[in-house]
């Protein structure tokens, strides 16, 4: 099960690394245990390996969709830098 390393400090101002591991449940309709079931015999890997890679798999194409989407949004509205300066010069008036 991956671990998640959290920083703290003990009561002597040591830095201690802490593992945070997070269980969950999950309601499943038929058809996705069954085909869960099938993915993990055919990978030979747990159910809990299966879902957490389809997680990393959404998260990975979730930040790529968000963060192409973003690139270059600026760029119908001329030259950032003018905007940002004009922006800033509204707070010393």
């Amino acid at each position: 099960m991956p671990r998640f390393p959290v920083s703290c400090f003990d009561n002597n101002r040591n830095m201690m690394k802490i593992i945070v591991i997070m269980r969950t449940i999950i309601d499943l309709t038929d058809s996705q245990v069954s085909a869960l079931a099938e993915l993990c015999n055919r990978e030979h890997i747990s159910r809990a390996e299966a879902v957490r890679r389809a997680l990393d798999a959404m998260l990975a194409v979730k930040y790529t969709t968000t963060r192409d989407a973003a690139f270059g949004t600026w760029a119908s509205r001329g030259d950032s830098c003018a905007a940002v300066t004009a922006l800033r010069e509204e707070w010393t008036r």
